[in-house]
Protein backbone atom coordinates (compact mmCIF):
# COMPACT_ATOMS: atom_id res chain seq x y z
CA UNK A 1 0.00 0.00 0.00
CA UNK A 2 1.38 3.91 -0.77
CA UNK A 3 0.67 6.51 1.48
CA UNK A 4 0.04 9.58 0.54
CA UNK A 5 3.29 10.28 1.70
CA UNK A 6 4.54 7.95 -1.58
CA UNK A 7 6.09 5.32 0.92
CA UNK A 8 4.75 2.07 1.26
CA UNK A 9 3.28 1.04 4.25
CA UNK A 10 4.21 -2.82 6.11
CA UNK A 11 2.91 -4.41 8.79
CA UNK A 12 5.78 -4.85 10.24
CA UNK A 13 8.82 -2.30 9.97
CA UNK A 14 12.87 -3.37 9.41
CA UNK A 15 13.03 -2.21 13.23
CA UNK A 16 10.10 -5.48 14.34
CA UNK A 17 7.65 -2.52 15.21
CA UNK A 18 3.65 -3.46 14.62
CA UNK A 19 2.73 -0.47 11.73
CA UNK A 20 5.64 1.46 12.81
CA UNK A 21 4.52 2.70 16.24
CA UNK A 22 4.70 -0.91 18.31
CA UNK A 23 7.52 -3.32 19.12
CA UNK A 24 6.25 -6.50 18.30
CA UNK A 25 7.75 -8.33 21.27
CA UNK A 26 6.87 -5.97 23.99
CA UNK A 27 2.81 -6.68 22.78
CA UNK A 28 3.86 -10.11 23.21
CA UNK A 29 5.74 -9.75 26.97
CA UNK A 30 2.60 -6.73 27.77
CA UNK A 31 -0.38 -9.27 26.34
CA UNK A 32 1.47 -12.70 28.91
CA UNK A 33 1.53 -10.52 31.81
CA UNK A 34 -2.08 -9.75 31.41
CA UNK A 35 -3.10 -12.91 30.89
CA UNK A 36 -1.04 -14.08 33.79
CA UNK A 37 -3.04 -11.23 36.45
CA UNK A 38 -5.95 -12.19 35.13
CA UNK A 39 -5.75 -15.65 35.85
CA UNK A 40 -3.42 -15.21 39.14
CA UNK A 41 -6.92 -12.80 40.35
CA UNK A 42 -9.29 -15.58 39.50
CA UNK A 43 -6.92 -18.28 41.38
CA UNK A 44 -7.56 -15.63 44.41
CA UNK A 45 -11.32 -15.82 44.26
CA UNK A 46 -11.51 -19.56 44.34
CA UNK A 47 -8.65 -20.21 47.26
CA UNK A 48 -10.97 -17.82 49.08
CA UNK A 49 -14.01 -19.99 48.97
CA UNK A 50 -13.12 -23.88 48.53
CA UNK A 51 -16.62 -24.63 49.26
CA UNK A 52 -17.10 -26.49 45.80
CA UNK A 53 -14.36 -29.32 46.37
CA UNK A 54 -15.42 -29.55 50.23
CA UNK A 55 -17.30 -32.50 51.43
CA UNK A 56 -19.26 -33.29 54.00
CA UNK A 57 -18.58 -36.73 55.16
CA UNK A 58 -20.28 -39.20 57.80
CA UNK A 59 -20.59 -42.96 58.31
CA UNK A 60 -23.08 -45.34 56.96
CA UNK A 61 -23.13 -48.49 58.98
CA UNK A 62 -23.34 -51.76 56.41
CA UNK A 63 -23.30 -55.59 57.06
CA UNK A 64 -20.23 -57.02 54.81
CA UNK A 65 -19.19 -60.89 54.30
CA UNK A 66 -15.51 -62.07 53.91
CA UNK A 67 -14.54 -65.22 53.55
CA UNK A 68 -11.09 -65.91 55.01
CA UNK A 69 -8.89 -69.12 55.79
CA UNK A 70 -9.37 -70.95 58.56
CA UNK A 71 -6.35 -69.44 60.42
CA UNK A 72 -7.03 -65.92 59.74
CA UNK A 73 -10.87 -65.96 60.50
CA UNK A 74 -10.61 -65.51 64.58
CA UNK A 75 -7.88 -62.56 63.77
CA UNK A 76 -10.78 -59.93 62.53
CA UNK A 77 -11.62 -58.40 65.78
CA UNK A 78 -14.45 -56.02 66.92
CA UNK A 79 -12.81 -52.50 67.15
CA UNK A 80 -10.04 -53.44 64.37
CA UNK A 81 -9.78 -50.16 61.93
CA UNK A 82 -10.80 -50.52 58.38
CA UNK A 83 -7.45 -48.88 56.38
CA UNK A 84 -7.08 -48.07 52.80
CA UNK A 85 -4.33 -48.52 50.70
CA UNK A 86 -2.23 -45.81 52.09
CA UNK A 87 -2.91 -46.44 55.74
CA UNK A 88 -6.10 -44.24 56.22
CA UNK A 89 -8.70 -45.19 58.74
CA UNK A 90 -11.95 -45.54 56.56
CA UNK A 91 -14.13 -46.81 58.74
CA UNK A 92 -14.10 -49.37 62.11
CA UNK A 93 -15.37 -52.83 62.81
CA UNK A 94 -18.11 -52.34 64.94
CA UNK A 95 -19.42 -56.20 65.43
CA UNK A 96 -18.05 -59.88 64.31
CA UNK A 97 -21.54 -61.31 63.63
CA UNK A 98 -20.88 -64.51 62.84
CA UNK A 99 -17.59 -67.10 61.84
CA UNK A 100 -19.23 -69.90 59.65
CA UNK A 101 -17.78 -72.36 57.72
CA UNK A 102 -18.18 -72.32 54.05
CA UNK A 103 -20.44 -75.10 52.72
CA UNK A 104 -18.89 -78.14 51.05
CA UNK A 105 -18.48 -78.58 47.76
CA UNK A 106 -20.21 -81.50 45.80
CA UNK A 107 -18.93 -82.86 42.53
CA UNK A 108 -20.61 -85.44 41.03
CA UNK A 109 -18.88 -88.08 38.36
CA UNK A 110 -20.66 -89.47 35.02
CA UNK A 111 -21.25 -92.90 36.80
CA UNK A 112 -22.95 -90.70 39.69
CA UNK A 113 -20.22 -90.56 42.24
CA UNK A 114 -20.49 -88.10 44.49
CA UNK A 115 -16.70 -86.53 45.32
CA UNK A 116 -16.98 -84.13 48.09
CA UNK A 117 -14.31 -80.78 48.23
CA UNK A 118 -14.34 -79.33 51.56
CA UNK A 119 -12.30 -76.20 52.25
CA UNK A 120 -10.25 -74.70 55.07
CA UNK A 121 -12.32 -71.26 54.14
CA UNK A 122 -14.38 -69.30 57.01
CA UNK A 123 -16.93 -66.78 56.65
CA UNK A 124 -16.84 -63.55 58.30
CA UNK A 125 -19.96 -61.64 58.60
CA UNK A 126 -19.38 -58.59 60.12
CA UNK A 127 -20.55 -55.22 61.38
CA UNK A 128 -19.14 -51.83 59.17
CA UNK A 129 -19.36 -48.40 59.51
CA UNK A 130 -17.65 -46.70 56.54
CA UNK A 131 -17.06 -43.36 55.88
CA UNK A 132 -19.12 -42.14 53.15
CA UNK A 133 -19.59 -38.91 51.39
CA UNK A 134 -22.74 -37.43 49.00
CA UNK A 135 -21.97 -35.90 45.62
CA UNK A 136 -24.81 -34.99 43.08
CA UNK A 137 -27.62 -36.93 45.42
CA UNK A 138 -25.55 -40.25 45.34
CA UNK A 139 -23.86 -41.35 48.44
CA UNK A 140 -19.88 -42.77 47.70
CA UNK A 141 -17.59 -44.96 49.34
CA UNK A 142 -14.47 -42.49 50.84
CA UNK A 143 -12.40 -46.10 50.66
CA UNK A 144 -13.05 -46.58 47.10
CA UNK A 145 -14.77 -43.32 45.39
CA UNK A 146 -17.54 -45.91 44.08
CA UNK A 147 -21.34 -45.20 44.62
CA UNK A 148 -22.47 -47.24 47.86
CA UNK A 149 -24.39 -50.34 46.66
CA UNK A 150 -25.27 -54.04 47.50
CA UNK A 151 -22.39 -56.05 46.21
CA UNK A 152 -19.80 -53.47 46.29
CA UNK A 153 -16.55 -54.83 47.48
CA UNK A 154 -14.42 -53.40 50.37
CA UNK A 155 -11.06 -54.00 51.05
CA UNK A 156 -10.06 -54.44 54.67
CA UNK A 157 -6.61 -53.75 55.21
CA UNK A 158 -6.77 -53.92 59.44
CA UNK A 159 -3.66 -54.32 61.60
CA UNK A 160 -4.06 -58.69 61.30
CA UNK A 161 -5.80 -59.21 58.21
CA UNK A 162 -6.27 -58.03 54.68
CA UNK A 163 -9.07 -59.44 52.98
CA UNK A 164 -12.35 -58.33 50.43
CA UNK A 165 -15.68 -57.84 52.10
CA UNK A 166 -18.86 -57.70 50.10
CA UNK A 167 -21.40 -55.53 51.21
CA UNK A 168 -24.85 -57.87 51.73
CA UNK A 169 -27.31 -55.27 53.76
CA UNK A 170 -27.11 -50.96 53.88
CA UNK A 171 -28.60 -50.68 57.46
CA UNK A 172 -28.51 -46.71 57.13
CA UNK A 173 -27.22 -44.41 54.02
Amino acid sequence: MITDKGEDMVIIDKEGRLFGKVNIFDLFVITTLACAAILAIQWVRLSKDPSWVQLETFNVRCIGVAQLPEYTAGLVREGDKILDIEKTPVGIIEKVISVEPVPAITYVSKDGEKIFYQQDIREVTILMSLIAYKRKGETYLAASSAPLKIGNVVALYTDNVTANAAIIKILQK
